[in-house]
């Protein structure tokens, strides 16, 4: 459902489903997922301001990692999860001319129970908080833009396995990603870009950078 004037906006949602986000007790009439969000917007002779808000909630019920749901981890581990998911995010974007910056806050927080392959139990405190944010400029068909990103995590369990200690454990490192983009607009559909990234979403720092060209064909 969504409600909109000239510069504010509503929006609520309900989502259920027998693999979508989750998998729940067929038995309760609780939603699968259910949200809000709120948009405010202000704009000025050469500038404008874009205020952005949500709130997110998640239920599962003994989701674990299953290829044929469509659900996997990744990591080899086989945890099932039963519990909640809260998200809440806040943003700001602003323009003036042809500069920009955007950024945008967003949290974590889980409160559920975690089963492990051998029938372990742990009950998680996990808070997570990220920051993304860019600045760009723009003048004529050169784009120029500077991202950052980092996540800061926070996980505890009151029993600890070697699954659980692999999947939770952050070892003190908190991912973060700097990005440096400036885009060449050939032509209505063709985009030259050069990207450098200065990563460390692992523990172990990477640089990449590419040379990128983006075209689209009609026939």
């Amino acid at each position: 459902w969504r409600w909109s004037v000239v510069t504010e906006m509503f929006t609520t949602w309900i989502g259920r489903g027998n693999g979508d986000p989750a998998a729940v007790d067929k038995s309760s009439a609780i939603p699968h997922a259910y949200g809000v969000a709120y948009e405010w917007q202000w704009f000025g002779e050469q500038n404008s301001v874009l205020l952005k808000s949500s709130l997110t909630h998640f239920n599962a019920y003994q989701r674990g990692d299953d290829e044929k749901t469509g659900h996997t981890h990744g990591n080899g581990n086989d945890i099932s999860f039963t519990g909640d998911t809260n998200l809440v995010s806040l943003g700001l974007q602003w323009q003036w001319m042809a500069l920009g910056w955007d950024i945008e806050w967003m949290a974590q927080q889980i409160d559920a129970d975690l089963i492990d392959s051998q029938q372990f139990q742990t009950k998680p405190d996990a808070t997570n908080q990220g920051i993304s944010s860019q600045l760009y400029w723009q003048r004529q068909d050169v784009q120029v833009a500077c991202r950052y990103d980092a996540l800061l995590t926070d996980n505890k369990v009151t029993q600890t396995s070697h699954e659980f200690a692999n999947v939770l454990d952050s070892k003190g490192h908190n991912p973060e990603r700097l990005s440096l983009v400036m885009n060449w607009f050939v032509d209505d559909n063709q985009i030259l870009r050069v990207q450098g990234n200065f990563d460390q979403t692992q523990e172990q720092k990477e640089q990449a950078f590419w040379l990128i060209y983006q075209g689209n064909l009609y026939w």
